[in-house]
């Protein structure tokens, strides 16, 4: 079983359970209290604590709106949470990072930068994807700088001569929502560069995603994003690192 740490999380009121619709298949990033303190994610790639507060509050939301939808069989947002899912929505939208240290060591300064903006742009897809439950098309803009940021992450690595096992959740949640060729081969390309971590999980995900762009965009009606109603489908239990 992988256990999915994020970094910089120490902070984190309990585990943050993000997608998760267990436990009969869903997909789970969990964020232990005082798991990171010290390590080697929290030194590499530290992501902002207020960006993991964001996805906690995004996952709980979540959790709610698909709840409500599910019983009433509508695919409107309740009125009881349309104000709520505005200002978060607003909140996301507007966060920027804070500015690094100038004493940072520069090549973790440029993992850092380039991990913090994937991770932004996958909160915002995955907040569209399931709240909005916004095409495709008015995704690419996001799932373009996903996968741009974490290429680099991976170049640095590589330059550098870091091993250090990439944080998978802004991975998938961009690539669930590549549906052109030319970004599901460079989501390919990552996976294939990341898998001498022998990760089991990433190998769950990218069997998920292949699904995903098999099927091809969600059409007519929907509660949910389409990676959910797949892994559903597939009783894939997905720890997204």
């Amino acid at each position: 079983m992988c256990e999915p740490w994020i970094a910089g999380s120490s902070k984190t009121e309990g585990p943050i359970n993000a997608l998760g619709d267990a436990p009969k298949g869903g997909a789970y990033l969990t964020a232990p209290e005082n798991s990171m303190r010290g390590g080697a994610y929290e030194s590499i790639y530290a992501i902002p604590q207020s960006l993991l507060m964001l996805l906690s509050q995004a996952t709980e939301l979540v959790n709610q709106v698909t709840d409500a939808r599910g019983n009433s069989g509508d695919s409107g947002i309740p009125n009881s949470l349309v104000e709520r899912c505005d200002d978060l929505e607003k909140r996301i939208m507007d966060w920027h990072a804070e500015s690094t240290p100038s004493n940072k060591n520069s090549l973790n300064s440029n993992i850092i930068q380039h991990m913090t903006r994937a991770f932004h742009n996958a909160i915002i897809i995955f907040f569209a994807q399931h709240i909005r439950l916004m095409g495709y098309r008015y995704l690419q803009t996001f799932v373009e700088n996903v996968i741009e940021s974490i290429e680099a992450v991976e170049r640095i690595k590589a330059e550098a001569q870091i091993l250090a096992a990439p944080i998978y959740w802004p991975a998938f949640i961009a690539a669930s929502e590549a549906f052109d060729p030319s970004l599901q081969d460079r989501f390919r390309s990552w996976y294939n560069q990341v898998e001498i971590y022998g990760i089991e999980c990433m190998r769950t995900g990218i069997r998920v995603l292949v699904d995903v762009w098999a099927e091809g965009p969600s059409r007519g009606t929907r509660t949910t994003s389409l990676w959910k109603v797949v892994a559903k489908r597939t009783g894939s239990s997905l720890m997204l690192t």
